[in-house]
């Protein structure tokens, strides 16, 4: 058999595992299915959620009237249908520039509305989605994290502050992993496009970390080792005279400040890369606005269950930064 009939057959089995939502870990050597196997667990805890009596009416409860107030707000406080254009005239250039940029401002106001949005009615009820991924860890058999007793409707500061500090944290470590990929941009004629292409992984690997990161029980780690990265300067920096002075050393020390505790889940999707990146791809696909409401509760439970095949479940803390 041929790499592309391998590559055909590991992929029909990969979405097959996706829409099947089945929660069995492929084998060690089946990388790409391990990708799949990553994403097919959002699906497979969705689906023990929705066969439980119980929990599938709790979950209905809780996440439509969410989108229902996303949306209605929406319409409330986003653009008006009018300024959205609805004729395209083929004349000059001008008036198709036009079209595209009232086309394109009417959508980016609507998305930034709708973030903005959601994110406020997540910030008001977030006591719900906890109780939600609390039900669907018993049933998977992953255990569960903290939740209140008694959800309700509240504004908790505390976590307003631990969401805002990470958002920032993590544009601090993207953009503080740039320059170096800008040595990129050195290589002839391909510089640009392998400066994109890094950049966009680098991307994905922090996404990646933090989609791992939903889940407290990443952030348990007492002692994780350095990330790849930071070997990876410390061999460079050995063996190259001109990073071994004062100006590189601050930057490494400010590169590791800027990480901090982060380094603990990425210490976890070092040894879990293929699944780590399923559950981020599936993060990505279903990351906009409403739709993002109805896998939320499940993300940290998913994340939770890869963690327990791997043996890497240990005692959360109560409070991941």
């Amino acid at each position: 058999m041929g790499w592309r009939d391998e590559l055909s057959r590991e992929l029909k089995e990969g979405v097959a595992l996706v829409r099947s939502g089945d929660l069995t870990r492929p084998p060690p050597t089946a990388r790409l299915r391990r990708v799949f196997h990553g994403a097919a667990l959002v699906v497979g805890v969705l689906r023990t959620m929705w066969h439980h009596p119980a929990t599938r009416q709790r979950y209905l409860q809780v996440v439509l009237p969410q989108a229902v107030a996303v949306m209605a707000a929406a319409v409330v406080f986003g653009p008006s249908l009018d300024r959205l254009p609805d004729t395209y005239s083929s004349g000059t250039g001008a008036s198709r520039w036009e079209f595209t940029r009232g086309a394109a401002e009417f959508w980016a106001t609507l998305y930034t509305t709708l973030c903005v949005v959601e994110w406020i009615v997540i910030a008001l009820s977030r006591d719900f989605h906890d109780e939600l991924s609390a039900r669907a860890s018993l049933l998977v058999g992953v255990p569960p994290e903290d939740s209140p007793e008694q959800p309700r409707v509240r504004l908790n500061l505390g976590w307003c502050f631990r969401k805002l500090k990470r958002r920032v944290q993590g544009m601090f470590i993207f953009a503080a992993g740039l320059p170096l990929l800008a040595v990129l941009l050195l290589v002839p004629e391909l510089g640009d496009g392998l400066y994109s292409v890094a950049a966009a992984g680098w991307g994905f690997y922090w996404l990646a970390t933090f989609t791992v990161g939903k889940t407290a029980y990443a952030w348990a780690e007492p002692s994780p080792r350095d990330p790849w990265f930071f070997r990876a300067w410390e061999r460079t920096q050995a063996g190259t005279a001109l990073l071994r002075w004062w100006l590189p050393n601050l930057f490494e020390r400010i590169w590791r400040r800027v990480t901090g505790m982060a380094a603990r889940p990425a210490s976890l999707v070092e040894r879990m890369p293929w699944e780590s990146g399923g559950l981020a791809l599936i993060r990505l696909l279903c990351g906009l606005p409403v739709v993002y409401l109805f896998i939320r509760p499940v993300i940290p439970v998913a994340a939770g269950y890869v963690l327990k095949e791997h043996g890497m479940l240990k005692a959360p803390q109560p409070a991941p930064p």
